[in-house]
């Protein structure tokens, strides 16, 4: 029960630092090394492939993978911080995201 609460910890906080890690490594790679990119003439940027969406799914797949063990555990009967934490996390990530699409479907550019 206690690797459950780890989990929901560690997935919580994937969920949070990888879209800022790959929007950091994408931001370096396009500056010293692909400058076209910079300015929209890629093939990846023309069709919104790249680190963000990786960094997206990313975080979303983490979000509520973190939110399932999350319930997991406290339907076990666990209590811990770390297991808040990560749960909470989870659900902040996983309803910004859900927002994201709602508002997407709802109102699409």
């Amino acid at each position: 029960i206690i690797m459950l609460s780890k989990k929901a910890f560690f997935y919580g906080l994937i969920s949070i630092f990888v879209p800022v890690i790959t929007s950091l490594i994408s931001f370096a790679y396009r500056q010293y090394f692909d400058r076209e990119s910079l300015q929209g003439r890629s093939v990846i940027d023309s069709y919104g492939l790249g680190p963000g969406l990786i960094g997206t799914l990313v975080s979303l797949v983490a979000s509520v993978y973190s939110l399932y063990i999350g319930v997991l555990a406290f339907k076990h009967g666990e209590r811990s911080l770390q297991l808040f934490v990560g749960f909470t996390l989870g659900l902040i990530v996983s309803s910004f995201w859900l927002f994201m699409i709602v508002g997407e479907f709802a109102y699409p550019h």
